[in-house]
C-alpha cells in the first residue's frame, strides 16, 4: 500500500494510520480525494463528535481568510447536494 498526494509526493511513511485504515478497504487501487490533518496537541479522537466540531468552529473562528467551518446539513443526498452547489 501506498499513499501519494495530489503533487506525487510519498507520504506512505508520514502518515501510516491513514495507510493502515485505507488497507482494511480490501481494494487493489483506489482514488480518495479528501483531506488530511496532523497537529501536535490534544488528542480529540476519542471525544464526541459534537465537541470536536465545536473546538473546530472556535479554531476555524481565528483562522486567515480561505479557511472555514462548515455547518452541519441534513436532508437527503440530492437536498444536501443541491444546497453545497447553491454556495452559502
Amino acid at each position: 500500500m501506498r499513499l501519494y498526494s495530489r503533487p506525487g509526493n510519498d507520504l506512505t511513511y508520514r502518515v501510516p494510520l491513514i495507510v493502515e485504515t485505507l488497507a482494511r478497504l480490501r481494494s487493489r487501487s483506489c482514488i480518495i480525494d479528501g483531506e488530511a490533518v496532523a497537529c501536535d496537541g490534544d488528542d480529540m479522537r476519542r471525544d464526541q463528535l459534537e465537541a470536536r466540531k465545536a473546538t473546530l468552529e472556535i479554531i476555524l473562528a481565528k483562522a486567515a481568510f480561505g479557511i472555514l467551518f462548515n455547518e452541519r446539513m441534513t436532508g437527503d443526498g440530492e437536498t444536501v447536494s443541491a444546497r453545497m452547489q447553491a454556495g452559502p
